[in-house]
């Protein structure tokens, strides 16, 4: 063998080596994904606290106080998979083993502290129509991320009127965009611009209709589609199955709490989904007994179709 020349066992190992490092590794199919981020929200309040409470008068000025009551806590996807799952859309209605929950704009209303009544958003801003100066806002937070939006919320000063206004701008469009109008989209969804325009009257428009409807147009696609990414307020969908199949049975102890996220701290929360999980008539329970009847169904069609089943060791 020539000098330098290597063995095509040698060879071969090495090129083996160097493809395998180019190849991408699958990534792992986690399942659904709910873009709603209650521990996000409760964690920028945490730092407005500390370093300047008018932001969180401001926040009260507007009409958001509420979401201060929400717990440090993460979501249970497999919790909001179930419910999902058993939202009808076309009924408003939630089917479960403890009877129809009906969803309703109301009821987003009193569960996050949001207002039912007053003028509703528009659908979309008709740049158009909007002055120099608006026009201006309009594309300052058109492309925003929220990462972008989370710097400006903590860092923007309130020593002024104007400043006021702005921070006030940021949060709305912050606020929607992580939790309220949650998406998997980098930007703001466009249906969260049309609430930067009058910021007097933000506390009494229909915040509540604005997240309802979009929940109902976001779930549909999602079921339409067959996609795993669930955009919308899916955690209002919770709070409200469980306070009503709660009141079934404690009538007295939520129900002079307004908002119903203040009843539903981070223990109670626990409590309740533990009971979903292990419990024999639990939301979670049932749907995995049910998802693993229907994959058993479908293995046995598929056998019957002569169709070859791989074998999992």
């Amino acid at each position: 063998m020539a000098r330098g020349q290597k063995s095509g066992k040698e060879g071969k190992g090495k090129n083996d080596i160097k493809s395998k490092k180019q190849e991408s590794p699958k990534k792992k199919d986690r399942g659904h994904h709910f873009r709603c981020l209650p521990k996000t929200v409760v964690t920028v309040f945490n730092e407005c606290n500390k370093k300047d409470e008018t932001k969180m008068a401001l926040v009260q000025e507007m009409g958001f106080g509420a979401f201060e009551s929400l717990p440090d806590y993460n979501l249970k996807q497999h919790m909001l998979k179930e419910l999902v799952n058993i939202f009808d859309i076309r009924n408003n209605i939630i089917q479960s083993v403890h009877g129809e929950v009906e969803i309703t704009t109301q009821k987003i209303g009193k569960a996050l502290g949001l207002s039912w009544n007053g003028d509703p958003f528009d659908a979309k801003v008709d740049e158009k129509t909007l002055s120099e100066e608006d026009l201006t806002v309009f594309k300052t937070f058109q492309g925003k991320h929220q990462a972008d939006l989370t710097r400006l919320v903590l860092r923007t000063p309130v020593d002024t009127e104007a400043n006021q206004i702005l921070f006030k701008r940021e949060f709305l469009i912050f606020i929607q965009k992580c939790f309220l109008l949650a998406t998997s989209s980098p930007n703001v969804t466009p249906r969260a611009l049309p609430t930067l325009f009058g910021i007097e009257t933000t506390r009494e428009r229909n915040w509540a209709l604005l997240v309802h409807d979009f929940l109902l147009e976001e779930v549909k696609k999602a079921k339409k589609n067959n996609t795993k990414a669930i955009h919308g307020c899916c955690y209002v969908l919770m709070i409200i199955y469980f306070h009503e199949t709660h009141l079934g049975k404690n009538p007295r102890e939520p129900e002079a709490q307004l908002p119903w996220i203040t009843y539903w701290t981070g223990e109670n929360l626990r409590k309740r989904l533990h009971r979903e999980q292990n419990h024999a008539t639990g939301l979670v329970r049932t749907g995995r007994l049910r998802a693993g009847k229907e994959r058993l169904e479908r293995r046995n069609k598929d056998l019957k179709m002569g169709k070859n089943i791989p074998v999992h060791q």
